[in-house]
């Protein structure tokens, strides 16, 4: 009996630490993960699902700047869409 009472206390003693290590872990990510975000400069975010409405939104944007605008992209065709970006 002695023995699976010493058994369980240290079934239950790691089963604690594993949880504080998860959650001091979790608050470690949050943190790193706070340092990294963008941020905005008006505050606006818009979350675009499908490459159609992007192109059409990033379209729109282009044809409404002012002055000058600034793009990334990591791969650039030369194809229906990117000749319309061109011309836009």
């Amino acid at each position: 009996m002695n023995g699976w009472l010493i058994a369980l206390v240290i079934i239950i003693a790691v089963l604690i630490w594993m949880r504080i290590d998860f959650l001091l872990g979790l608050q470690q990510q949050r943190k790193e993960a706070a340092r990294h975000t963008q941020k905005t400069r008006y505050g606006d975010v818009m979350l675009l699902t499908d490459g159609e409405e992007c192109f059409n939104k990033m379209l729109q944007d282009i044809n409404s700047a002012n002055d000058h605008i600034h793009m990334l992209f990591y791969i650039f065709r030369d194809d229906y869409i990117g000749k319309k970006v061109l011309s836009a």
